[in-house]
Order: structure tokens, then C-alpha cells, then sequence
């Protein structure tokens, strides 16, 4: 074969060669650009990202109950500003938990706070049960008169996850916060909210916590439910309020904090990271909001209708 033939075949192998990995890189490509907008559509819907951490941070303290990583709950500066003015304690017994006062004189929290198993309230006197904001600037408190049950209003749904607590005082007549009704926002794609509560690291303060909500059409779950992964502790931390602002500057309640919701035992576990078959549960503020609503008219028309003197 003469030099002509032999360079010429040299240059069309050369080319060939360099064709199929051309052709080889432009299918990775598109197969690596495929996986990571999977990757990251995954990550936004499961997982909150977390900072990178070195060894020494990787052994943290072993965490108390649903906290992922590590616990990111901060002291509140200063309760005696809104919202955090409207988020005191209620005891009930030897049971303390995070209330939100959302009317004049009723404040919400979880179920599992006053009520047993069985959807019965728990064995309380007057004198051991009331709520109280105890960061005000002069502490204010008042007594339990009456207590609702998601059960009174909801007849569908009979397990209790909220409950909405009647005081003898009006303590949010000026500072109670906002229940959105069903359409205020889109409940479709994670949230970002603000957590404020109790049960943190030094447990007698107010803190507060950046995390994200997610919501039923994300992870198949009831009407009612939410999943999040704000940091919370066994004691004090059920019926913390997951807080958004809205563009008019209202501050609401997108749902609040409960362990009534899923497992009966509750247990101190170690979770590297959040997903949602660990996640932590919650009530939406929006599912709260008519029965809310139905106890404010039931009041104002009581009322209107008594005679003036």
C-alpha cells in the first residue's frame, strides 16, 4: 500500500476516534446535568442544607429529641416585642408547654399539652393550670376557664392534634397574632418559617429558629398535618408556632409544633439529618383558623346579645 493510502487511513482513524469521544462526552453531559437537577429537586423537597462541618463538629453532643444536626434554637433578644409578646407557657399540672395567644383571651397549643390518650382532659385543678408570658416586660398570666377541642368542632377528624384554651383575662387584645384562612397562601412548595418557643437550651427563655415547613401535597399526608424541620425538645416545645410574615407586614401562624401526631411513645432519638419518614409533625394554622373563627363570632354574639345596663 503505498505512504499516500497508509497516511490517509492514519487521518480518517484519528478522526473517527476523536468523533466517538466527542459524541461519548455530550452523552455525559446530559446524563450529569439529568442527575443533579433530580439531586437538587430531591434535596429542596426532603432535606434543609445544612453548613459544612469539620470532624471536631461532626462529634457534637448527641441531640435531644428532634433536633437535626445540631440544635440551631437561639435566645430571643428581646420577648417583649411582637410577635415573640404573643408566645408564653401554659401549665397544666406538671406539664408545661408553648401557647400563642391568637384572640383576646384564647391562646392555641397542641393537644397533648391538656389532653390524655383518649381525647379526655388531664386531671387538673384550678390552681395548677394557666397560662402565663412570663418574658414580658411585667409578667402577665391568667387562668384557664374553658378548653375546645379540635374534636368539639372537627367531627371528621377525632383524633385531637390542637387545642384552642379560653383564659379570664384578655391578654391579646393587642398583641395577639394571625390564623390564615385556607387561601392566604399557597400551600404547594416548602416554606420557610420562623419557629418561636420554649424548651430550648436554657429552658426559662424564648428562642427562635430559621427552619422549613412542608406541606401535605409534598408527602401524601391528611389535611391537617405538616412536616418541618425546626428544632424541638420533649419538654415545653409542643405547640411552638411556626411564624411567616405576609406582604401587608401581618404576622401568622402557618402551624404550630405537636407530638400528638404519630407515635404514642415519644423517645430521645439521634437522626444525622431530616427527611420525611422522621420528620417532625405539625397542625396548619389554616385547619385552626374556622374553629377559631366559629368560638370569636360564638363570643361576639353573646355579647351583643346581652342587655346593657
Amino acid at each position: 500500500m503505498s505512504s499516500f493510502l497508509l497516511l490517509g487511513l492514519e487521518r480518517w482513524q484519528s478522526r473517527r476516534v476523536i468523533s466517538i469521544w466527542l459524541v461519548a462526552g455530550i452523552l455525559l453531559c446530559i446524563v450529569v446535568h439529568g442527575e443533579n437537577d433530580g439531586g437538587v429537586s430531591a434535596i429542596r423537597k426532603h432535606l434543609r442544607q445544612l453548613p459544612i462541618q469539620g470532624v471536631a463538629d461532626s462529634q457534637q453532643e448527641v441531640r435531644e429529641l428532634s433536633i437535626f444536626g445540631s440544635d440551631d434554637r437561639q435566645q430571643v433578644t428581646d420577648p417583649s416585642t411582637y410577635p415573640y409578646s404573643a408566645v408564653g407557657l401554659l401549665q397544666w399540672n406538671d406539664i408545661t408547654c408553648t401557647a400563642t395567644l391568637v384572640a383576646s383571651n384564647i391562646v392555641l397549643t397542641a393537644a397533648e399539652c391538656v389532653l390524655d390518650s383518649d381525647g379526655e382532659l388531664r386531671d387538673s385543678s384550678q390552681s395548677s393550670s394557666g397560662f402565663t408570658l412570663p418574658q414580658a416586660t411585667e409578667p402577665k398570666t391568667a387562668s384557664v376557664t374553658r378548653v375546645h377541642k379540635q374534636s368539639d368542632f372537627w367531627i371528621k377528624w377525632t383524633n385531637n392534634t390542637y387545642v384552642l384554651v379560653e383564659l379570664d383575662a384578655e391578654l391579646g387584645a393587642t398583641n395577639g397574632l394571625h390564623l390564615p384562612t385556607a387561601n392566604t397562601f399557597a400551600e404547594d412548595n416548602p416554606m420557610n418559617v420562623q419557629l418561636v418557643g420554649y424548651g430550648c437550651k436554657k429552658e426559662a427563655s424564648e428562642c427562635f429558629q430559621l427552619c422549613k415547613i412542608h406541606f401535605p401535597s409534598e408527602f401524601g399526608g391528611p389535611d391537617y398535618m405538616l412536616h418541618h424541620d425546626c428544632d424541638e425538645s420533649g419538654k415545653r416545645s409542643p405547640g411552638s408556632p411556626m411564624l411567616i410574615r405576609s406582604t401587608n407586614m401581618d404576622t401568622y401562624i402557618i402551624g404550630i409544633h405537636t407530638t400528638a401526631i404519630g407515635d404514642d411513645t415519644v423517645e430521645d432519638m439521634t437522626y444525622p439529618s431530616y427527611n420525611d419518614s422522621i420528620a417532625n409533625r405539625g397542625v396548619l394554622g389554616s385547619f385552626v383558623e374556622p374553629h377559631l373563627s366559629f368560638l370569636v363570632q360564638q363570643a361576639e354574639s353573646s355579647a351583643s346579645s346581652e342587655p346593657r345596663t
